[in-house]
């Protein structure tokens, strides 16, 4: 029995969401693609992040998750990739995955705390204690909820503001040197824990500016570089011109 053309459309529609839709992508199979720099309008730097997926029917995949640009304000953005977790503690103050326990630890202690107290209180006004005890669960995550808010504010007020304050002041060259640093730390991170060793080896470094474009500030090369002199002048006199 030949398939009804409305049952054809729905069966290229059920497809067509199974193949794009974010929530059964496979994140863990992902990669990642960063575009940064100037437009040919523009006169402050973007930075464009997306991620593609795979191939379908000769079509790349991709979403674009996360996008950021300077405005006229001048206000600096630090934009971590891939490996996240050593740059916001450095920004924080504190590393994410411990500052999570920390809230989901501090929440359970202030439970178990109310719900002493309140058992110890029905022992002789049982009426009572079941009315607090509903007004406590009602307020609970409120209350834990404004405790995280101020933790974000000390956070961003006394390390992460005053941090983007001086970066927003560095000259280029020590902005290169800030992102290699960063990569730096997150690699010996990697490489002391017990976590896998996702960043290694030599750091390219680059600085784009408008007027100058896209420099390299350091660049590691497959050769020695003091074997082959003849290269490096040839590469350096093209530069030149």
């Amino acid at each position: 029995m030949p398939m009804l053309q409305s049952t054809q459309r729905n069966l290229k529609e059920i497809i067509v969401e199974l193949i794009t839709s974010e929530r059964l992508r496979g994140r863990g199979l992902n990669t990642g693609v960063v575009v940064a720099g100037f437009g040919e309008k523009e006169h402050f730097p973007k930075l464009v992040q997306t991620e593609f997926s795979g191939m379908a029917a000769g079509h790349p995949l991709y979403s674009e998750i996360n996008s950021a640009s300077i405005d006229n304000g001048g206000q600096a953005i630090l934009v971590p990739l891939a490996q996240k977790e050593m740059v916001f503690t450095f920004m924080d103050g504190v590393d994410p995955d411990l500052h999570s326990q920390l809230e989901d630890d501090t929440k359970r202690a202030c439970k178990g705390i109310f719900e002493v107290i309140i058992e110890e209180i029905k022992k002789k006004y049982p009426k009572y204690g079941n009315d607090l005890k509903s007004k406590v669960e009602k307020n609970l995550d409120r209350l834990a909820s404004d405790l995280y808010n101020k933790s974000k504010k000390v956070r961003t007020s006394e390390y992460r503001n005053q941090i983007m304050e001086m970066v927003a002041s560095l000259p280029k060259d020590e902005l290169g040197g800030m992102a290699e640093s960063l990569v730096n730390l997150t690699k010996f991170k990697r490489r002391i824990s017990r976590q896998q060793e996702t960043v290694g080896g030599p750091i390219d470094v680059a600085v784009i500016t408008k007027g100058d474009g896209f420099v390299w500030t350091k660049r590691k090369h497959y050769f020695k570089p003091e074997l082959n002199p003849r290269y490096i002048t040839r590469i350096t006199r093209g530069n030149a011109l």
